[in-house]
């Protein structure tokens, strides 16, 4: 696209002179436009929206550096070159301040001209060549930011996240860390008939595990932005987390209920769908965003309570006989860190405390049901199919009930540990050579995953247990030991590094940098040097 140029001069002759040396001597510019005095600049600038404007200074009427103050109020990005016979101070210093690129001196050697204007068509050149780049990575970044949200909300739920990265997800997200938050999980349901039969069934819940990317997930996600302020995660056995900010304007009570209004409201246009939302406590730091999870997955436990939604509420649970609201929390923790002796242990520690509290058997029933029910959902999240935790029956005694719920864990951990021996034994070596191979890409979590065919929970799992960090730790690793070998071409610049290696913001990358290495890049690469010469 040629650069478009406005010549304004009242002396005709002079507009002549200056287009024909244009003409000729520049390539790649399109003289749109010619005006004989400040006024019809002005309006002729607005009809052509030139790139670059030759505006002589001394004209009948509307001076040249009004004409340039009136252009510059409705297009800020226009370039000016004043062309005036005074060789001023007055009117160079007006000109500065309104950002005129340059000044020509009549009368002028062609050749003087030529290389000005050159000099200043190149700067419009540059400036559209960085304006395209950055509007190719806007476009890249609005593309990625529901692959950033879904991560950061993956590891915010099921990793540890270090502040620094946990500051960099939040600069890329449009909103910012919340004052305070609750979780929501959102449980998609299938509306099978009555009379489904068990294998129809298992074909469902099979075809849970690829609907994350499917139409069904962006409906509900555009619901939920339509609904609320916050971040979405991604979705795993028909269950979205989603972490809402509280907004200072409502009681957390009635945004929830507003929250789960809108949501149901999906329910005409779904039939074939249900939805049930598990709410959990409000908190401030998120640290707490994993208890609150915790809290919305055990509100989400009676999937066919007819409101369709429950809060979960320490205040209730604590008013309650039995303190077990960290005993249930506990008990996913452990399930989530594949201890299940210790998970056992906890379910029978909490029928212990029904027990010696003398509390009706069928509300320590009912607790159990909830708790398993909330582990075998668990398990759908990692990818892993296991028995369907019906009820349990009714338990003449205490001890009876333990067994049962004993028995019911081991067959939950027995499905666990089966599932991690039929994976191939060289996923993890697979999944580390995909991120290295990868590691200068926008590469996410969901990424990897889907290259394993796993569920990301169950990817970030296995580098808990593995390498005993989260793919984040290991990606940041790859990355650095690529740039280390980069620094070592004093050729490359700190900045090209920085893109190599998949940072878009070299500022970031050497914080990342250092905080890995101890040293800046700069101060690396000087330590490289030294070490050679040595």
């Amino acid at each position: 696209m040629p650069i478009k140029v406005m010549i304004v001069d009242d002396e005709a002759i002079e507009r002549t002179a200056l287009k024909k040396i244009i003409e000729r001597g520049i390539p790649g510019v399109s003289i749109v436009g010619e005006a004989g005095n400040g006024s019809e600049a002005v309006q002729l600038a607005h009809e052509l929206e030139p790139d670059l404007i030759l505006m002589d200074i001394q004209m009948p009427g509307l001076s040249g550096i009004e004409a340039i103050r009136q252009i510059l109020e409705r297009q800020p990005l226009v370039k000016f070159v004043m062309v005036t016979a005074y060789d001023t101070f007055d009117y160079a210093r007006q000109a500065l301040q309104l950002g005129v690129k340059d000044y020509l001196l009549k009368p002028c050697k062609i050749q003087e001209i030529v290389s000005m204007l050159q000099n200043v068509v190149g700067v419009i050149e540059q400036e559209r060549a960085e304006f395209q780049q950055h509007a190719a990575e806007r476009e890249k970044l609005q593309y990625l930011l529901p692959v950033v949200e879904a991560d950061l909300v993956t590891q915010l739920l099921f990793d540890h996240v270090h502040d620094l990265l946990l500051g960099e997800m939040l600069r890329l997200l449009p909103d910012d860390a919340p004052g305070s938050f609750f979780v929501i999980v959102v449980n998609v349901i299938p509306a099978l008939s009555s009379n489904a039969a068990p294998a129809e069934a298992d074909a469902v819940v099979t075809r849970a595990s690829v609907m994350g990317s499917g139409e069904l997930y962006k409906i509900i996600k555009a619901q939920i932005r339509a609904a609320t302020s916050g971040w979405i995660g991604p979705m795993s056995a028909w269950q979205i987390p989603v972490v809402v900010f509280k907004d200072a304007g409502q009681s957390y009570r009635l945004q929830a209920v507003s929250i789960v209004r809108r949501l149901l409201q999906l329910s005409f246009t779904l039939a074939e769908y249900k939805l049930f939302i598990g709410i959990g406590g409000l908190y401030r730091s998120l640290d707490d965003v994993r208890s609150s999870y915790h809290e919305a997955l055990l509100a989400s436990a009676n999937l066919a309570m007819p409101a369709k939604h429950h809060f979960y509420e320490a205040a209730e649970r604590q008013s309650e006989p039995l303190m077990i609201s960290n005993i249930e929390k506990q008990l996913i923790e452990e399930a989530r860190r594949g201890n299940w002796l210790n998970v056992e242990h906890e379910l029978l520690q909490l029928i212990h405390q029904y027990e010696t509290a003398k509390a009706d058997i069928a509300d320590a029933q009912i607790k159990v049901h909830e708790l398993l029910f909330v582990l075998s959902r668990f398990m759908l999240e990692l990818g892993i199919q296991a028995e369907p935790q019906g009820a349990i029956g009714q338990s003449a005694a205490y001890p009876q009930l333990k067994a049962l719920a004993a028995v019911r864990v081991q067959a939950l951990a027995k499905a666990f540990l089966e599932a991690k021996q039929r994976l191939a034994p060289d996923t993890m070596q697979r999944i580390k050579m995909y991120i290295r191979e990868h590691a200068h890409e926008d590469i996410s979590l969901e990424a990897v995953a889907e290259h394993v065919q796993l569920s990301p929970f169950y990817v970030s799992k296995m580098f808990k247990e593995q390498i005993g960090a989260n793919y984040i730790d290991y990606l940041t690793e790859c990355r650095m030991e690529h740039a280390k070998r980069l620094l070592s071409d004093a050729g490359k610049s700190l900045k090209e590094i920085a893109y190599e290696v998949g940072y878009k913001d070299p500022n970031y990358f050497s914080r990342v940098f250092k905080k890995s290495t101890g040293l800046s890049p700069s101060d690396y690469r000087k330590d490289l040097v030294t070490r050679t010469i040595k």
